[in-house]
């Protein structure tokens, strides 16, 4: 049965007055009071209340106090059993999930209880709308600049062991053994020989596995994939052994690791550099892949505001606008467009996104452009000029598309559309020949013209690396480090860099819910800011009129003396003068 308070009315009498005034103080300015009266009304519930009935079996947990107990859970990267003793003792934790009543019934929350509504969460994608709706709150209510964004990507692991090639292969074999022999213990019995049992079911087999030495790692991966091979084609025509998940690694690791004959009899192990990156990396989490730079794991995008020197005072907090979990092995540059389009469709868009090289791709300028968004982003690679002039020193028209002049000066004859969108631009040959500049200028002299070809890409970005080359575009992209800082706290106070879960759907909930928590502590840093600003700003009030009201009676008592003053002059007989 469903267990939901109205958050959005409040309580006749505060039932927090046993707290104590100094320490309720304390609460309203911290997280908990940022969180207690912006966010837990505002949490997204909707999904999780479907799951129960209206009238029929258990009360469940105040749904608005799970919801919110789910998100600090991640917001601190807290176990179950700490979460359980947070919302049994911790009174901030109380206070940020409004619960006043110390009883069992309200205060207790079992760690099955805790993973069970996780789970409803997972599954309901509560992730997404709880991130879109607290990004909103706080934009909304310390009205945020969206103009000016910044976006990265940061590599993080779930809760899986890094493995090497061999590990991959004995922990897939071991995998299926053990699901075949619950499953089918018959068929396992008939096909699985006692030498491979001892192989991969016993300690001393797989510790073998764990300590091969680099000069026996060849010789290792070929008993392992004749294995593989064995299992495979064993089952392969087996219906019910075949729809196990077990038996779907094994063949994706004989896919990515090994090359088999035409025949499917003899097998060979491919090199490292032919695996691909979106190979399996652990059969506990099959979605795990490989990034050449940053190993093993996910990557998360994130795309924040950001503001310059006009928040001295700290009101104004920083705050994510998007998030997203990808693969590990996934480019940065697929990343940018999508990013635009969804922050675009939640009315949170930059006008002008900073990012570095990887998302600054030529594609991705326009695309944004025609989107409405200004990329500022270095461009890959540069022009190697050795002392020689290159096409950043010539002059380009108002559509940075054609050249109208070489770096002496010297205007082109015509420009000519050349096959595969090239373009050729033609210039006086003798005025070429005589050019100061003829052994550095890239031209090249034929019969009738000098000419130089170019595409309308190679414009741009020789316009683009003249740009970055300005004090002014340095200035404004100095502040993309920022979000460096920003990935640091991520990873380091929400305990992003290493999850307590699995698999990509968990990851992401989890993932989300913690950036979701760092738009929350961020905001609370401004909410209290604020509270002591208007604090400062009510006893300075207070003050002025304090003077204002002593001035006000000194004059008044000024005003009486000289009014008595006056009358008794006036009042005193004529001496004759």
């Amino acid at each position: 049965m469903r267990n939901i308070k109205d958050r959005m009315t409040g309580y006749l009498f505060d039932p927090w007055y046993h707290v104590g005034e100094k320490r309720l103080k304390l609460l309203k300015e911290s997280w908990a009071g940022f969180f207690k009266e912006q966010c837990l009304p505002e949490l997204p519930v909707e999904a999780m209340v479907s799951q129960f009935h209206k009238t029929m079996g258990r009360p469940s947990k105040e749904i608005y106090t799970a919801v919110g107990a789910i998100i600090l859970q991640q917001v601190f990267d807290m176990s179950d059993d700490a979460a359980m003793h947070a919302i049994a003792f911790d009174v901030m934790w109380q206070y940020a999930l409004d619960i006043p009543d110390p009883s069992d019934d309200s205060a207790y929350m079992c760690p099955r209880t805790l993973w069970r509504y996780r789970n409803l969460a997972t599954k309901e994608n509560l992730d997404d709308a709880t991130f879109t709706k607290i990004a909103e709150k706080i934009i909304k209510y310390f009205k945020v600049d969206l103009d000016r964004q910044r976006i990265d990507s940061a590599h993080f692991t779930s809760n899986m062991r890094k493995m090497g090639r061999a590990g991959i292969f004995a922990k897939s074999i071991k995998a299926f053994l053990i699901d075949i022999g619950r499953r089918f213990p018959v068929l396992y019995e008939e096909t699985i020989s006692g030498d491979m049992r001892e192989r991969y079911l016993s300690k001393k087999g797989m510790g073998c596995f764990s300590r091969v030495k680099p000069s026996e790692v060849e010789k290792t991966l070929k008993i392992l994939s004749e294995d593989l091979l064995f299992l495979v084609n064993c089952f392969l025509h087996q219906e019910e052994v075949a729809q196990l998940k077990s038996f779907h690694l094994l063949q994706r690791v004989l896919q990515e690791q090994c090359t088999c004959s035409d025949e499917g009899e003899k097998i060979t192990v491919k090199p490292s550099k032919e695996v691909p990156s979106d190979s399996l990396q652990n059969p506990s989490d099959p979605d795990a892949t490989y990034d050449g730079h940053k190993g093993q794991g996910y990557q998360i995008q994130i795309m924040e505001t950001y503001t310059a020197e006009d928040n001295k005072d700290g009101t104004k907090p920083d705050v994510i606008t998007y998030v997203e979990v990808e693969p590990a092995h996934v480019s940065d540059a697929h990343a940018l467009i999508p990013a635009i389009k969804s922050t675009q469709d939640r009315d949170c868009a930059p006008e002008a996104l900073l990012a570095d090289s990887l998302y600054g791709s030529d594609e991705n300028i326009e695309t944004a452009a025609k989107l409405g968004v200004e990329i500022i982003a270095p461009a890959m690679g540069s022009e190697q000029k050795d002392k020689k002039l290159c096409l950043t020193d010539f002059t380009v028209d108002k559509t940075n598309e054609r050249i109208i002049a070489c770096p002496a000066g010297q205007t082109p004859v015509r420009t000519e559309d050349m096959r595969n969108g090239l373009l050729k631009t033609c210039f006086n040959v003798g005025v070429c020949q005589a050019c100061s500049h003829r052994e550095k200028c890239p031209t090249r002299v034929g019969k009738r013209t000098a000419h130089v070809f170019f595409t309308p890409k190679q414009i741009r970005l020789a316009i683009r690396r003249n740009k970055e080359e300005t004090e002014a575009w340095r200035d404004v992209y100095r502040m993309r480090s920022g979000i460096e800082g920003t990935m640091s706290r991520y990873k380091s106070q929400t305990g992003a860099a290493r999850l307590r879960v699995r698999g990509l759907e968990r990851v992401r909930f989890a993932a989300v819910m913690k950036a979701v928590g760092l738009n929350i502590l961020r905001a609370s840093r401004a909410w209290a800011a604020m509270i002591r600003k208007g604090v400062n700003e009510e006893a300075s009030r207070r003050l002025n009129s304090a003077y204002s009201f002593f001035y006000a009676l000194m004059l008044s008592f000024l005003a009486v003396f000289s009014m008595d003053a006056r009358t008794l002059a006036l009042a005193e007989p004529d001496s004759g003068k």
